[in-house]
């Protein structure tokens, strides 16, 4: 009796474990729209980030000129993938299509999502998307 209790006992804890998905990361949980919090360092003045379910991902930004107006809008799309219960990889393309792949660090917690890349002169550049 006590052989057929723990087997029920294990059967019941492989199948309840065998549900759960511990190697792949719930992507829905970075889906949403962010709008540009705060950045360090030399980066956009203003921005928004969307996540699209599916893995898309679209990053609009514009950065303050010498004369202090806003530049045109800069539009990078490509893939993001949750890699664990914070960090995220995302790729992006001007407009798209360009050779150039941007991949900086991203960081979600809290409802704040973080990028981060080197600066064009020195340092590291950090943006902070708060979500809407």
């Amino acid at each position: 009796m006590k052989l057929l209790s723990r087997s029920v006992v294990l059967a019941s804890v492989f199948a309840i474990t065998s549900c759960q998905n511990s190697v792949q990361p719930d992507q829905s949980i970075a889906v949403g729209s962010y709008t540009l919090d705060s950045v360090s360092g030399d980066g956009p003045a203003t921005g928004s980030l969307v996540l699209i379910p599916g893995g898309y991902a679209d990053r609009r930004v514009r950065y303050r000129q010498g004369d202090g107006s806003l530049s045109p809008e800069y539009v990078t799309i490509g893939t993001f993938h949750v890699t664990d219960a914070q960090g995220l990889e995302i790729a992006l393309r001007e407009n798209g299509n360009s050779a150039y792949v941007f991949k900086p660090t991203a960081t979600l917690a809290g409802g704040i999502l973080s990028l981060g890349y080197p600066g064009p002169a020195d340092g590291w550049i950090v943006e902070m998307y708060k979500r809407q």
